[in-house]
C-alpha cells in the first residue's frame, strides 16, 4: 500500500513516521484544522508589531516645522510637502549669498574638475588655494613669462589660471609641483601638449 499525504502527494521515501509531503503542506493543513490558534497568534504579532513600532516612533525627532515626527531616523521634516518646501527654500537662502559670487563658483568647479580629472588618473591628489600658486610665481605666465592680470576672471585672455606641467590627461599628478601660473589663452593655447612642444 501506497502512503499518501492529505494533499494526494506519495510520501514514498520518507521516514516511516512522516505524515506529510514538505513543510508547507503540514502548515496549511494546520491553519485549516486550528483557526482560532492561528488567528490568536496573528493577533500576538500585530500587538507586539504596535509595541516595537511606539517604541521606535517615540524615539523619532519632531519635524523642523511642524510637530509631526519625522518619519525615519536622521530625517529633519515630516514627509509633507509644505514641510519639504520650507526646508529647501531656508537650505538655498543660505547658500544663496555663496553663490552668487561667480568666482566662487568658477574657482569651485575648476578644483572639483581637476581633483576628479586626478582622481580618475589614479595619481596623486592635493587640495590648495590656486592664489597660493599664482602668488608662489608672482603672478607671471609661466608659458610667456607675462604677467597675470589679478583682477581678471575666467574667460579674460590675461585671467591667472592652473597649468599642469605633466597634463592630467597624461596622467600627471594635481599637486603643488605640478602646477604653476599662466594666462587662460596661453593655457587654453597649450591644451595638452608636453611642455616642450607648447614653448616652441
Amino acid at each position: 500500500m501506497v502512503r499518501t499525504c492529505r494533499c494526494g502527494s506519495s510520501l514514498e521515501g520518507k521516514r516511516p513516521q512522516a505524515k506529510w509531503c514538505s513543510e508547507a503542506c503540514r502548515l496549511k493543513h494546520h491553519r485549516q484544522d486550528h483557526p482560532a490558534y492561528v488567528e490568536r497568534s496573528r493577533a500576538q504579532g500585530r500587538a507586539r508589531s504596535r509595541v516595537r513600532q511606539s517604541v521606535v516612533d517615540a524615539s523619532r525627532p519632531p519635524c523642523r516645522y511642524c510637530t509631526t515626527q519625522v518619519s525615519r531616523h536622521g530625517a529633519i521634516t515630516c514627509q509633507s510637502i509644505e514641510c519639504r518646501r520650507r526646508f529647501h527654500n531656508d537650505r538655498c537662502a543660505e547658500r544663496r549669498p555663496m553663490y552668487k559670487d561667480r568666482s566662487y563658483v568658477r574657482a569651485n568647479n575648476a578644483r572639483q574638475s581637476a581633483r576628479r580629472r586626478a582622481l580618475l588618473a589614479a595619481t596623486d591628489v592635493e587640495t590648495f588655494d590656486p592664489v597660493e600658486i599664482f602668488a608662489r610665481d608672482n603672478w607671471t605666465c609661466h608659458l610667456c613669462d607675462q604677467p597675470v592680470d589679478r583682477a581678471a576672471k575666467v574667460p579674460d585672455h590675461q585671467a591667472p589660471t592652473l597649468d599642469h606641467l605633466t597634463p592630467l590627461a597624461h596622467g600627471g599628478p594635481h599637486t603643488r609641483a605640478n602646477v604653476r601660473c599662466a594666462h587662460f589663452i596661453c593655457n587654453s593655447v597649450r591644451q595638452d601638449k608636453p611642455l616642450s612642444c607648447a614653448n616652441n
